[in-house]
């Protein structure tokens, strides 16, 4: 049912001038209302009794969809972790404003968390491809501490501002504005000892593998588009007196394109019950992994399906493709997840439990 909602709200206010206008600069907002109003951002404060990761699957698998250009994924993980964490003193502003989380290793390696400074209660650092930064007003942030790893939260500056240099109660926020390949805000944010509450700590980072998952449900319904869009070409698309869909070639291309669809969304689906925050990698890395490996590949096909057209920015394949090819590098591409696995295999074969045990758990 939630995702039956999210679909039409999507499918009412989403179109190629929306998407255009948020390329170029801007923010949707009246789009960001009417999500905020719906109460999706909201989707994991829910009763468990009421499946709240399931439901945040779905909402994001239709974002996915859409090419939602909003920072909808973090702003749930950013409300589900001020509740979480018992952040009290929590503003009824803070709940209603976009969001950004700004963790460790994103688009780097985590060895350039070392650069990170965090003393008496202010933070100093860089972070590179921050979701729609320039529009959020509060950020939850990772780093690094002599114990393991903190969540924290700062606030950077009034909602959709366009300041690049951001005055903070006790230091200054760099805004640097940078668009991935889809053209969407990933911005790289420099804090110079600004005051930070931190709400939690850990010994490894409990923020990226939510993320990692949260990236690959959009990756599967975008996939699942790109297919549905494929095929209504291809049945609509004549050469030599019938449809393409007819020869072989094409056939024999959508069933691949199908068969990657699936593996992406039973990929996401299995992750489900292993989402939420914790240190735990294996499903949230084998769910990105997978759904990474099927972006390329998805995209790679239904171009070839729609021929020539596919690539123009008339056609509406080209909003999903890129931020396929955009969303498969965030939050962990593949080799990043893949690397952490193979660590994780090789310590549990040294291990007295083993490899095999390590694995079938």
């Amino acid at each position: 049912m939630i995702a039956d909602i999210a679909s039409r709200l999507f499918q009412d206010l989403i179109n190629r001038d929306l998407l255009e206008a948020v390329e170029a600069g801007q923010w949707p907002v009246e789009l960001w209302q009417a999500v905020n109003a719906m109460g999706l951002p909201d989707v994991l404060l829910l009763d468990p009794e009421d499946n709240p990761w399931q439901q945040c699957y779905e909402i994001l698998r239709e974002a996915g969809r859409y090419a939602l250009p909003l920072p909808l994924a973090e702003t749930i993980l950013m409300r589900h972790c001020l509740q979480l964490f018992n952040a009290d003193d929590t503003t009824q502003t803070q709940l209603q404003t976009p969001a950004t989380i700004m963790t460790i290793p994103q688009a780097c390696s985590p060895l350039s968390a070392s650069t990170l400074r965090y003393q008496n209660g202010r933070l100093s650092g860089e972070w590179r491809q921050v979701a729609f930064a320039r529009f959020c007003e509060f950020a939850l942030v990772e780093f690094p501490l002599e114990s393991g790893t903190a969540t924290g939260l700062i606030s950077l500056y009034s909602a959709a501002g366009s300041a690049e240099h951001v005055n903070n109660k006790s230091g200054t926020i760099d805004i640097r504005e940078q668009e991935t390949i889809c053209g969407e805000a990933r911005d790289t944010v420099t804090l110079h000892e600004v005051e930070v509450r931190i709400l939690h700590q850990s010994v490894d980072s409990v923020l990226l593998p939510a993320l990692a998952w949260m990236r690959a449900v959009m990756i599967s319904g975008a996939v699942q588009e790109v297919l549905d869009m494929s095929v209504r070409y291809a049945s609509e698309r004549s050469q030599f007196g019938k449809a393409i869909g007819k020869f072989q070639a094409i056939q024999h291309a959508l069933a691949q394109l199908a068969g990657e669809a699936a593996c992406a969304t039973m990929a996401a689906q299995a992750a489900i019950n292993s989402a939420g925050l914790s240190e735990e990698i294996f499903a949230p890395a084998c769910a990105k992994i997978r759904c990474g490996e099927a972006s390329g590949k998805a995209a790679a096909i239904a171009h070839q399906v729609h021929g020539a057209i596919g690539f123009t920015r008339e056609h509406q394949l080209h909003f999903l493709s890129r931020r396929l090819w955009s969303w498969r590098a965030e939050y962990g591409d593949e080799r990043y997840w893949s690397e952490l696995l193979g660590r994780q295999a090789i310590k549990a074969a040294q291990s007295r439990q083993g490899l095999w045990p390590w694995l079938s758990a």
